[in-house]
């Protein structure tokens, strides 16, 4: 161990000796014992860290070295150089993108660095003045400057000062003997019985301490209480006794009665014995721990006493007022350039002066605050709300509020607000402001290209004049609010322009894209998403009598009610209209139909476009064509989407509980066929029914992963729930709007959602498709989905027809659907009964055409052929079958499960007999006989005898050539039973 020797001279018997220790260059790391001896007239030389003395002192403390400590930051100024709490102060200098933290003093505060030479530290909660330190990645610390924290100052409040408990407020020490009196304050507001609290004393400051005092009497509020030595010189006792004196450096405490809780804790003067110690104006808090700068301290001489001491209470530095309300940062531009800063507060002294209030600013780059005076965009200055008309290059002020009582030197600082203006400007190659953002204003002041730079979202667009923003394929634009084109907005093919708030005013026009890949016979379905659009303007090159608008209430050639009028008009926000392609297409290439719609605000918010109903004419009856007329004829509506982007199908069918819960797509795939059995009515061709897409909470008839929405500009028809003839409306608003939803999916093209409109539920389905002799396909879905039931349900099933000349569907009881939807779990002894409509005579196919969910796997899927009493493997291979044209709803069933059918109305049994020579001969032992139908195994219906009502029957007219038949018995009990025969 190696000694270091430091002589002093003392000349005073009070000494405070300052001294530095240099650690030697290469000193290992570590903790190291260092020892200070002090011997009262002793000799540099005769001083031994062991050694012994009569007067004087030894003390041993731990010294730990560490390693050298070089910042990797470096400041050259803070604005501003003081501030409440919440003030944003910018820090210059060097290095911030290695810094870890920042803290005021002791107290770490959040910062942004904004660059290596800028970080922005936000003023805590509890922060004191002194030193701003920044912590770097190697945990050096760089302490910079001394910023000051505005907080209070109560050096003319008026009343008696207000503290939270009772308090140590004096020490008064003599310097001869053990006179010396203690002084305790009661700043609350109820008299405080003595008998709760004690007085405990160490020695030595931090060493043992235990009670010594004997409290007498209480303290009313305000007043001073005096514990003094009996042999005290100075002081007049009050409230009870000192069991004996007290010197330098020691440790006095304000315990509760049990001596368990420290109240108030002070450290005595260290130097030496005779002192007068009191605490500072406004510095009244009870400390548990001693607070230095809370005491100011007087050295007395022999016999001398301070007058005041113990008879004068802390007067003239009551509290200042509460703050009970701060204000809050400004986004200014969201809703609008206005802003209103409020404060409000309660007295520091009940009943006494009424409260004052003055506001301050502080501006960008300045390091003090100023008072803010009325005029200009002030009013309201001393006031307790600010206001700020216009906050145009205000960007960054920030503000507080001195809420006073009395004058200046009595108040408290509210916490600081920022006003953020919000608004960046694209200047054609950055933002001035950073990218735009849901709560700030963008304006476009240069061309944007968004494949170039990028999406935005924003609080609301200004495009400035001579300025073009495109919004390009698969790209977005966000707007919270408002819209102003006073330059172009482009929204170009599969570009969406989405907007939140229904509110949202918009002004100056747009143009939208959309391109249809089309054939001349082909008509599109189109809805406007822009402000007064003629229909005609879609395709100036095709003939007006080929724009068409769907009303339902109508009669039609049919003799039933639904049918297409022609429309030349102004197009309507969420109506739909049909167009067919340009004059000079080709019929056999699909050619790109560029539309678009401009001169027109764009639209938003809410519309309600108009739907009805009619009165059921004729339904139920075939009409003139031949094609039978039901109950749904004359509910069906064609809306469109509003929008320059694309709707949630699921959002809008929710939203729209008196429509059935699907949608129907017009996706013009196939080229027009003649044919005498319309849709819905003739236009020269009729259209393959099978061209719409049916898209509900289950799926899309079109397949697997698509179809979620419907994009911008796009028509479709809904359908009305059945009841008497009425209008209503239809609703669209922007929550059916999503920056995450593609507007790509316009007719065929792919999707990139893969979610059904449903959203994300469990879905396990399967596509059949029925094929005809000419490769002609009609697709029926079967869903087992969340939610749905075995019944109907309006989010899951959709309804079809008989309209078309083919068509596929199941039935639940007698209504034929397109889609069904059945419930969860799924149960493989499920029966799904599907039904046919074939135009012409001949051999057609049943296949699989997509599956997913449970399907996808090993799951069996097999089609029972109720007739020929056959059970086929769709996986294995599609199933053929011959049949006539016409409609057949008896014959097959989706089914899992290969084994033999064991229900009664469908059975092989002993209680009919066959048997065949010439003729065919059919017995019932038990019944009688209702009917018989003979088929080939094509599927060929020979013989259908209604009628018989006989227990035996004979069939003659067939001629015998050993073929396969079978022969289907149906009893008047209603059981049906089904025999094969070779004859």
């Amino acid at each position: 161990m190696g000694t270091v020797d430091l002589a002093m001279t003392l000349t005073d018997t009070n000494v405070i000796q300052n001294f530095t220790i240099n650690v030697p260059a290469g000193q290992p790391i570590g903790n190291y014992r260092m020892r200070i001896v002090q011997e009262e007239a002793g000799a540099a030389g005769t001083i031994s860290p062991c050694g012994t003395f009569t007067y004087g002192s030894t003390e041993d403390y731990t010294v730990q070295v560490i390693n050298a400590c070089v910042p990797t930051t470096s400041v050259s100024s803070i604005f501003p150089t003081s501030g409440p709490v919440g003030t944003v102060v910018t820090i210059n200098g060097s290095g911030f993108t290695t810094a870890t933290s920042v803290s005021f003093g002791s107290v770490v505060a959040s910062f942004n660095i904004i660059s290596n030479t800028v970080i922005e530290v936000i003023v805590p909660t509890g922060a004191t003045t002194g030193n701003i330190v920044i912590q770097d990645a190697g945990s050096c610390n760089l302490s910079y400057s001394s910023f000051t924290v505005i907080t209070k100052d109560v050096s003319s409040c008026e009343g008696a000062p207000v503290t939270t408990d009772l308090i140590i407020y004096e020490l008064h020490d003599e310097f001869t003997g053990d006179g010396g009196f203690i002084t305790l304050y009661n700043g609350t507001a109820a008299t405080v019985n003595l008998s709760n609290y004690r007085i405990y004393r160490a020695g030595d400051y931090g060493a043992a301490i235990s009670n010594y005092a004997t409290l007498t009497g209480s303290i009313a509020p305000g007043a001073l209480g005096v514990v003094t030595v009996d042999a005290a010189s100075c002081g007049n006792a009050t409230n009870g006794d000192l069991n004996a004196g007290f010197n330098e450096n020691d440790q006095i405490q304000l315990r509760n009665a049990a001596g368990t809780v420290v109240i108030d804790d002070v450290h005595a003067y260290i130097p030496g014995p005779g002192y007068y110690m009191v605490r500072n104006a406004g510095a009244l808090s009870a400390r548990t721990t001693f607070v230095a700068a809370d005491w100011s301290t007087t050295p007395l001489v022999a016999g001398q006493c301070i007058p005041s001491a113990g008879l004068v209470p802390p007067s003239g530095t009551g509290d200042s007022p509460a703050v009970t309300l701060n204000p809050i940062d400004v986004n200014a531009s969201c809703s609008s350039s206005t802003a209103t800063l409020s404060v409000a507060g309660t007295e520091g002294v009940a009943g006494g002066a009424s409260l004052a209030y003055q506001w301050y600013v502080n501006v960008p780059g300045n390091a003090g605050w100023t008072a803010v005076a009325n005029g200009g965009v002030y009013s309201g200055a001393t006031t307790t709300t600010l206001n700020i008309s216009s906050t145009s290059g205000l960007n960054n002020y920030q503000y507080y509020c001195q809420i006073r009582e009395n004058d200046a030197t009595c108040y408290t600082a509210t916490e600081a607000a920022i006003v953020k203006e919000g608004a960046t400007i694209w200047d054609g190659t950055s933002w001035s402001n950073g990218v735009p953002t849901l709560t700030k204003l963008a304006i476009i002041n240069g061309n944007y290209d968004t494949t170039a730079n990028g999406n935005f979202s924003c609080c609301s667009l200004i495009v400035n004049a001579s300025f073009v923003l495109d919004i390009r394929a698969n790209d977005y634009v966000e707007i919270q609010n408002d819209l102003t084109v006073n330059g172009t907005l482009n929204v170009l093919n599969n570009g969406s322009l989405v907007q939140i708030s229904d509110a949202g005013i918009n002004t100056g026009n747009i143009s939208y894209q959309r391109i249809a890949s089309a054939k001349l016979q082909d008509y599109v379905y189109w809805s406007s998403p822009v402000s007064g659009f003629d229909v005609n303007s879609i395709s100036p090159a095709t003939p007006a009598y080929y724009h068409w608008e769907w009303n339902p209430t109508i009669l039609n050639p049919n003799g039933g009610e639904g049918n297409w009028v022609n429309a030349s008009t102004t197009m309507l926000g969420g109506k739909g209209y049909i167009v067919r392609a340009p004059n000079g297409f080709s019929n056999t290439v699909d050619q790109n139909w560029t539309a678009t719609f401009n001169n027109g605000v764009a639209n938003n918010g809410v519309y309600s476009p108009s739907i009805a109903r009619g009165n059921d004419l004729n339904a139920g009856t075939p009409g003139p064509n031949g094609v039978m007329r039901t109950v749904t004829d004359d509910n069906w509506n064609l809306l469109g989407n509003p929008y320059p982007s694309s709707i949630s199908i699921n959002s809008f069918l929710l939203a729209n509980p008196d429509l059935d819960g699907f949608v129907r797509l017009w996706t013009h795939g196939n080229l027009p066929t003649y044919t005498v059995d319309p849709f819905y009515n003739n236009f020269v061709y009729n259209y393959t029914a099978s061209d719409y897409i049916a898209i509900n909470g289950a799926g899309a008839t079109s397949g697997p992963g698509t179809l979620s929405v419907i994009g911008g500009g796009q028509g479709f028809f809904v359908l009305m729930n059945p009841g008497t003839a009425t209008t209503s409306t239809a609703t669209f608003n922007n929550s059916m709007r999503d920056k995450g939803y593609s507007n790509s999916q316009f007719f065929r093209n792919s999707n990139v959602l893969t979610t059904a409109p449903g959203g994300d539920i469990e879905r396990h389905r399967i596509w059949l498709d029925l094929v005809s002799p000419t490769n002609e396909t009609t697709r029926t879905l079967v869903a087992y989905v969340d939610g749905a039931t075995a019944g109907k349900d309006r989010m899951f099933d959709a309804l079809t027809d008989y309209k078309s000349a083919q068509n596929f569907y199941s039935l639940i009881a007698d209504q034929v659907m397109t889609i069904q939807g059945k419930g969860l779990p799924f149960v493989q002894d499920d029966r799904v009964p599907l039904g046919i409509k074939t135009p012409s005579n001949g051999v057609y196919k049943i296949a699989i055409g997509a599956v997913d969910g449970l399907f996808a796997g090993n799951q069996n899927i097999y089609l029972e052929d109720k007739v020929l009493g056959v059970i086929h493997d769709l996986r294995q291979n599609p199933y053929s079958f011959s049949v006539n044209s016409g409609i057949l709803n008896d014959r097959f069933v989706l089914r899992y499960t290969n084994e033999t059918l064991g229900n009664e109305d469908f059975d092989n049994d002993f209680n009919v007999l066959i048997a065949s020579s010439d003729v065919i001969s059919i017995l019932a032992t038990n019944e009688i006989i209702q009917s018989v139908q003979i088929h080939n195994v094509l599927g060929q219906l020979l013989v259908n005898e209604k009628n018989i009502s006989s227990e035996s029957f004979e069939i003659n007219t067939l001629q015998k050539n050993n073929a396969p038949l079978i022969i289907q018995v149906t009893l008047e009990n209603g059981k049906k039973v089904s025999k094969k025969l070779i004859f």
